[in-house]
């Protein structure tokens, strides 16, 4: 099976951003868990399970990448270096989205 990762850049910006703030507010796991298990149930014909798969891997990414931010500087350099790496991100993909057509 074929899992959907930043399919959809609105979407995944803000699945990453979700798994960042876990790292301060760590009830924001089961929140996020429950969204999704939500949404999978109510548009159970148009949400496919690659997609559902997808959007828990990009929750873990930036879950990691703040993890990982934390670890490797002060949190007050990681927060803002984490701003900044999901941006550019925002950015890829948008690129990405023209080179698509």
């Amino acid at each position: 099976m074929m899992i959907n990762v930043f399919d959809d850049r609105k979407g995944s910006v803000a699945h990453i951003l979700a798994g960042g703030i876990t790292r301060f507010i760590p009830v924001m796991f089961v929140i996020f868990i429950a969204y999704e298990f939500i949404e999978h149930i109510y548009l159970a014909g148009k949400e496919k399970e690659a997609n559902f798969l997808g959007d828990i891997l990009e929750y873990a990414f930036g879950t990691m990448l703040m993890a990982v931010f934390c670890e490797i500087t002060p949190c007050t350099i990681a927060v803002p270096l984490f701003v900044v790496a999901v941006a550019w991100l925002w950015h890829v993909m948008g690129k990405w989205k023209e080179c698509r057509g």
